[in-house]
């Protein structure tokens, strides 16, 4: 939500109403709570909705995404990888099921790695800034022009001035 605030995106936050003040911080100018009012009813249309509780299925979310609209589900179900598959063949709308895996395990590695001290770095948003301004010019972390073909990264020579 920082990043997208930042580039001058306008957002809309659904919370309950105890994180009302937290989403906003954070970078929402419209804040719905889910328990006051249903989202799903609001006659605004959205480039994209992250829907972050997957609150909604894409059917419903649907109506409310802009002609080339794109919904995103972080705990997708079955059905949602065939309305992903339906949309992608039928629509310029589309639908991503995005799957964060976590894990005992997993959040374990992430500790010790903080504990070593490989994870140390932490950004505000105007030092992260540039870095994200590089990479959606398709420019990797040491300056090299990069692209993407057919789900694959296409390394390229580094650009001038960023050798």
């Amino acid at each position: 939500m920082q990043l997208a605030r930042s580039i001058g995106a306008r957002i809309t936050g659904v919370c309950g109403t105890a994180n009302i003040e937290y989403v906003r911080s954070i970078g929402a100018e419209r804040v719905i709570d889910y328990k006051a009012g249903d989202w799903l009813q609001l006659d605004q249309r959205f480039d994209v909705i992250f829907d972050a509780a997957a609150a909604a299925s894409f059917a419903q979310a649907r109506p409310l995404l802009a002609p080339r609209g794109i919904y995103i589900n972080t705990m997708p179900r079955p059905a949602l990888y065939w309305a992903a598959a339906v949309a992608r063949a039928t629509s310029p709308q589309r639908c991503v099921p995005f799957l964060l895996k976590t894990d005992a395990a997993l959040l374990q590695r992430l500790a010790k790695l903080a504990a070593d001290g490989v994870i140390v770095r932490t950004f505000t948003r105007s030092s992260a800034l540039p870095g994200w301004r590089r990479r959606s010019a398709g420019c990797n972390r040491r300056g090299a022009r990069q692209g993407v073909r057919a789900g694959r990264v296409l390394k390229r020579r580094p650009a001038r001035g960023l050798r």
